[in-house]
């Protein structure tokens, strides 16, 4: 057409959007079809990906083929040949039409961004693509745009990937995010259109867009989006072929919520209390092992794409225990304590551990090693019992052996808050009796631990000071608590506690540097006239308590015995 010929010839920005199918691709174009600035074209690379697969029916295809260039190269050169100067060209592509062209200027040349369009529901663009036409993984695209991504990348360029009901539920964010990957600022006349055939839309529109021709702006714009749909067996099993590769897009998708400042995505940060950090960015990176229980295969896997079934023991039912701990100077810190509770643990829950105390060290090294860690690393051992037939909490229902997971993150604890310390308030969580959930065990299932940091948070204090079934101060929700007086350091009994590792070490450094340690009951009236409080726990060592129910606790700072404990557990730890 003369007008969008002239203006094509002028393009010196070409935005490739490269969609899967069912996406709202079409609405897309449509909205930039309304600046003044910009020439769409709708899937011009179409013709000549048909012609390479005669397997592939579609009602319109001879037609098709009959009135385009079938030559995909002649067609990338003659939309590249243009001319550098002047406006904007959208082209419009299903991810499948880039097969054999991703070589060409199309993919490399400065002028061309890229913009990838998935969907959250995935299984939706499995849907049959007409009259005997079969969905396949070939169909799906969802392979070709892996592979579009992955060459952007080793070429050093920096591709969009957003998600196709993103777009219809918040246009206005997400058009001004793809408009800014453009260079270009969004134009609010974007956020709308006339209803009905377009000059410019393909000769298949007639079979594909219904609803985007009776619509005027994103919400209508793509019926599948809120329909409901049966799935049949065969895309069944389609979509387990499909589901890598659209994981691999949709974990690189921006977000309408993130980009309105509703969500952090993974980055952010714990502030406040026993568990303060700051996520380090290296963490987004990192490898994390996983011991299958059914083939017994160890494997490191991607943090981003990391996970267990559905059907896995410890997501249904917290069924298994875990450990912390600390890679500090390229040594796991007192691994074999964590180790020996871990199995004690597993004993306890009657679940058979297939694999030797050795052979998880080497499962956790492998991993740290993988990862190029040397120090300032906390691990997360996780067992679980494995993986289930079915939701049930029988140990018969279990196929397999355990299920065993190492994460490893790069994490420190804040040295402001070791110094400065936190505060407590007492929970109305009572610790559980041995014969109802044993405190001993470090297992999975934290409910009442969850619900005492949760009543902490929600009343503006770090953690909260637990007592057991008889009143007495048993520990905190995530630590150990130890209390100072007249120079007497008090632990709680292990009754109704975790039998703390750090807690330990702590108790044998102070009677080391000769002071009296005693393990008794003691109540509130005795805490809160306390010297000195603080807590214990593998991630920070020990913090400082300087308040307790508002009552200021000693000088209301870190004390002297703390502080002296602080150093020589840190010493204690460089000699390990």
């Amino acid at each position: 057409r003369g007008e969008g010929r002239r203006r094509i010839m002028a393009a010196s920005v070409i935005i490739n959007l490269w969609s899967a199918p069912r996406c709202c691709s079409t609405a897309l174009m449509y909205s930039f079809a309304q600046r003044s600035d910009t020439t769409v074209m709708d899937e011009p690379l179409y013709a000549s990906w048909l012609a390479k697969h005669p397997e592939c029916a579609r009602p319109y295809r001879e037609e098709l083929l009959r009135a385009s260039e079938l030559d995909g190269r002649k067609v990338v050169a003659s939309l590249l040949s243009l001319g550098p100067e002047g406006g904007v060209l959208f082209l419009k592509h299903i991810g499948k039409f880039i097969e054999d062209l991703e070589d060409t200027d199309l993919v490399t040349s400065s002028r061309c961004v890229h913009v990838f369009l998935v969907r959250n529901r995935v299984e939706k663009s499995l849907v049959s693509f007409g009259e005997g036409a079969k969905s396949t993984l070939l169909e799906s695209s969802y392979p070709h745009l892996v592979q579009l991504y992955s060459r952007l990348r080793d070429l050093g360029r920096q591709a969009l990937v957003v998600v196709s009901e993103d777009i219809v539920s918040r246009p206005r964010v997400m058009l001004a995010r793809i408009c800014q990957h453009a260079g270009l600022a969004m134009d609010p006349q974007q956020l709308s259109w006339q209803p009905g055939p377009k000059e410019y839309d393909g000769v298949w529109a007639k079979h594909w867009y219904r609803n985007v021709w009776a619509s005027s702006g994103f919400e209508a714009s793509v019926g599948s989006h809120k329909k409901a749909m049966s799935i049949p067996d065969d895309q069944k099993a389609l979509l387990e072929e499909v589901i890598p590769f659209w994981a691999f897009m949709k974990r690189r998708a921006v977000r309408a919520a993130c980009l309105a400042g509703e969500s952090s995505g993974p980055e952010g940060s714990v502030k406040g209390g026993t568990h303060e950090f700051h996520q380090d960015p290296r963490n987004a990176r990192v490898l994390i092992g996983i011991r299958d229980g059914v083939s017994g295969d160890f494997s490191l896997v991607p943090r981003s794409c990391a996970s267990v079934s559905v059907l896995d023991s410890g997501f249904l039912l917290g069924d298994g225990a875990w450990e912390g701990i600390r890679l500090h100077n390229g040594r796991l810190l007192f691994f074999r304590e964590h180790v020996d509770r871990l199995y004690q643990a597993m004993k306890a829950l009657d679940i058979s551990m297939d694999v030797s105390k050795e052979e998880v060290r080497e499962m956790v090294e492998a991993t740290t090693t993988a990862n190029g860690m040397v120090g300032g690393v906390h691990i997360r051992l996780i067992v679980s019992r494995g993986l289930k037939l079915t939701p049930y909490q029988s140990p018969a229902a279990t196929v397999g052996w355990p299920t065993i997971v190492v994460i490893p993150e790069h994490k420190a604890a804040s040295p402001e808050v070791k110094e400065k310390g936190i505060k407590l308030i007492t929970s109305a969580f009572r610790r559980a009796r041995p014969d109802t959930q044993d405190p001993a065990i470090n297992c999975l299932s934290k409910n009442t631990c969850i619900s005492a940091c949760i009543h902490a948070v929600n009343s503006g204090y770090h953690e909260c000071l637990m007592l057991d079934p008889q009143g007495f101060v048993a520990t905190c929700n995530s630590t150990n608590f130890i209390m100072v007086k007249a120079g007497v350091v008090l632990s709680p009994t292990t009754d109704y506690q975790l039998h703390g590792i750090t807690r330990q070490n702590m108790l044998d450094l102070a009677r080391e540097a000769g002071y009296e340690v005693r393990e008794r009951n003691f109540t509130l009236i005795e805490v809160y006239d306390a010297d000195e409080c603080f807590v214990t726990g593998t991630f920070a060592g020990a913090i400082p308590v300087v308040a307790i129910d508002g009552r200021v606790i000693g000088e209301g700072r870190r004390g002297e015995v703390t502080r002296e404990l602080q150093q020589r557990y840190g010493e204690l730890c460089d000699k390990q």
